[in-house]
């Protein structure tokens, strides 16, 4: 699931105040576009970066705050110019500085690079929210693609380092010249800029950054040896860029442009069909119940955000029936962003209302609902003719499959700080269920009391983000488990202590395959980990979407994103392969039946493609 902010009160009543998202960075990343009059509404830069508190940025986000701070302290030369452009390579935070003073004549020769960059390109997710919103002004200008708006971020920069080839300015341009020169994949010449910057005693703040895009732009250009060499001066500043270089430093050898093992394959579409009630065009639609493939009857059955159940035909799309849920308690539809799961010929699904239903597989009909106390928003697990499922309020329950009363329920206390959407997957393992809470704690109690078995803490000794919603991976001694902010961990079996960590920030979801852990990164980023060494073995980073899910499936690893396609990488380099973009985004990962994929859209489209490889 795409992460999103919950804030929560001291008072359990008030838990959920508002949700926002995070972990998505295309927005910020395209830009909006702002007129003169617009730009006004934004204009100081400090006043914009007080939005990301230093005790919620990520490293990323403090170097941005740093490269700010060295724009304030050369104020005369850098007004008006838009910062964002220099730290792109990255896909990483940036805001408009202002022009309020007279100094602005000499340092507009150079912003103009980044009013390029501030325009978005047509079809992208920037576009369409001026296009469903009469009342925002559409931009002057709209690029047909991505190169054209680059090239044209390149050419006003270098014309702008051919008017200011000395001083302040010259490292602006230079930055933005080689932030563009990154993504036209001219990586000689980002190389040489940024060599310029790191050499420049008048920009010492600064060169931290200019090291690792030095470092990323010689792993884009496949010369790793150089490459490892940067990383290591890198982490040679302090600790957080040495834990930075880590993170991003090729691993036993692999980067980006590694030769993949696996053939490029091929995704043919079958069918799709539109199984949300909600208009396709609506405003940034979403939709995060995976698809259920039922073996028996070689059918799928979905639950989407407008409150419907559908069940179709998984070789043809055709729906078999559709179900708008209702409450047998109140008026209102029963929105649906937990996965639904089918046993025995009956659907269990919840809702956002806190409606647990069993429904007849057959046609559809309500056979009952319990009514829990806050928001079902994760997977609900059947096992021996008991249901397991959590809330948002962080209580465990295990309520009868067939009638559905309650058997007992578990409670942890919930967070005083921030939280990420969602909550714990119940995991079944013999007398044994695991789960996990918000407070980063990961439990195991029996199945028949929800009496405790023991408790492991994953929070690393972090405060807020301590979210462990994915479900726990059972191995033979070690449960694999990640927490958003805490990392992932190899957790013992027998009592739940620790065995190992590995540091991954915003871990958005864990799967294991032969031997492998595969992470995502809500930061942009998918990390393969070898599960006896703990050693990563390689790293792709997004440098426009976020990944959401993940499904490692034969030789690939398919990633779902939020904003933008799906994209395909090769398991065993991490490189990329292809990437599959007929829709809006997806919240939810790829279902496999065989040769066969099925995936649900945001804008609620499920579709059926064949792969080729």
């Amino acid at each position: 699931m795409p992460k999103k902010i919950k804030k929560r009160s001291k008072k359990k009543d008030e838990e959920v105040l508002d949700q926002e998202e995070v972990g998505t960075e295309s927005e910020e990343e395209e830009g909006l576009g702002l007129d003169a009059e617009e730009m006004d509404e934004v204009s100081n830069f400090g006043d914009m970066l007080v939005d990301i508190p230093e005790h919620e940025r990520d490293t990323f986000q403090e170097i941005n705050y740093q490269a700010a701070n060295w724009i304030e302290d050369n104020r005369t030369a850098a007004m008006g110019i838009f910062f964002a452009v220099v730290l792109l390579p990255f896909g990483i935070y940036g805001a408009y500085y202002a022009n309020q003073q007279s100094q602005v004549k000499d340092s507009m020769e150079v912003s103009a690079a980044m009013d390029a960059y501030r325009f978005p390109v047509k079809d992208s997710p920037q576009m369409q929210i001026f296009e469903q919103n009469d009342d925002l002004k559409k931009p002057k200008t709209i690029y047909d693609s991505r190169q054209a708006k680059w090239d044209a971020v390149y050419k006003k920069a270098d014309e702008g380092l051919k008017k200011h080839s000395q001083g302040d300015l010259a490292i602006t341009a230079q930055l933005s010249k080689a932030a563009a020169a990154y993504q036209l994949g001219k990586y000689d010449e980002a190389v040489s800029l940024y060599e310029k910057v790191i050499s420049d005693k008048r920009a010492e703040s600064l060169r931290p950054f200019a090291t690792l895009a030095m470092a990323m732009s010689q792993a884009g250009k496949g010369d790793v040896d150089a490459a490892s060499a940067t990383f290591d001066k890198l982490a040679g500043y302090d600790e957080e860029y040495k834990q930075l270089a880590q993170y991003h430093k090729p691993a036993n050898g692999t980067a980006l442009t590694t030769d993949a093992v696996a053939a490029k394959p091929e995704l043919k579409l079958v069918w799709r069909t539109h199984v949300s009630g909600m208009e396709s065009f609506a405003f940034r639609p979403q939709e995060y119940a995976r698809p259920v493939f039922v073996t028996r009857s070689d059918d799928i059955v979905v639950g989407t955000s407008d409150g419907n159940v559908t069940r179709l035909r998984a070789g043809s799309g055709e729906i078999v029936w559709r179900k708008l849920l209702s409450s047998t308690r109140e008026d209102g539809i029963l929105p649906i962003h937990a996965d639904p799961v089918v046993h025995n010929g009956v659907i269990y699904v919840g809702s956002i209302n806190g409606s647990v239903l069993a429904l007849d597989y057959d046609d559809g009909t309500i056979l009952w609902e319990y009514r829990a106390e806050d928001a079902i928003e994760s997977t609900l697990t059947v096992s021996e003719g008991r249901l397991f499922f959590t809330d948002a309020r962080e209580i465990l329950y295990a309520v009868d499959a067939e009638t559905g009363k309650l058997l007992w329920r578990f409670q942890r206390p919930a967070p005083e700080f921030f939280t990420i959407k969602g909550a714990g997957t119940p995991v079944i393992d013999g007398d044994a269920v695991y789960c996990g809470f918000a407070d980063g704690t990961l439990v195991a109690v029996q199945i028949d009391t929800g009496e405790t078995i023991w408790t492991s803490d994953l929070t690393n000794e972090e405060v807020e983000f301590t979210d462990i919603d994915m479900p726990v991976i059972v191995g033979d001694r070690l449960l694999y488990a990640g927490s958003y902010s805490g990392g992932v961990f190899g957790i013992s079996r027998l009592d739940g202590t620790v065995q190992w960590r590995v540091d991954v920030p915003s871990v958005a979801q864990v799967k294991r395959y032969e031997g492998m852990l595969y992470v995502a990164s809500a930061q942009g980023r998918v990390v393969a980990i070898d599960g006896i060494s703990q050693k990563p073995v390689w790293s792709f980073k997004f440098m426009d979407d976020s990944p959401v899910e993940l499904v490692p499936y034969g030789p690939y690893v398919f990633v779902s994103t939020s904003s933008g396609p799906l994209m395909i990488l090769d398991r065993v380099t991490g490189k990329p392969l292809s990437k599959w973009n007929p829709s809006t985004g997806f919240n939810t990962p790829v279902v496999f039946d065989g040769n066969r994929g099925f995936l649900l859209s945001n804008g609620g489209y499920l579709y059926s493609f064949e792969l080729a490889f």
